[in-house]
């Protein structure tokens, strides 16, 4: 996995498949339902993210955060796997 990361940095990932915490590539990208601008996270980090401080607000729009909230983006999630693969062909 670290591997893949390190190999991703290196080729222009897309803006919107990064995660706006991390700003790696996503796996399992998700937003806050309370988030009104619904900024996309990686499941693992922004889970991470909350657990390591309860009440921690959302770091882009200081809205609340809480893993019940979180909402996954399956459509991201396919353009995220759309886009691996084609790189991987490549």
């Amino acid at each position: 996995h670290e591997n893949t990361l390190k190999r991703q940095k290196s080729i222009a990932v897309p803006n919107n498949l990064l995660c706006s915490l991390s700003g790696e590539l996503m796996q399992k990208p998700v937003y806050s339902r309370i988030c009104k601008s619904r900024h996309r996270f990686d499941r693992t980090v922004v889970e991470d993210y909350i657990n390591s401080k309860p009440n921690n607000p959302c770091p882009i729009c200081n809205e609340p955060l809480s893993v019940s909230n979180l909402v996954p983006d399956e459509i991201l999630e396919a353009s995220v796997q759309e886009w691996q693969q084609k790189e991987k062909s490549q």
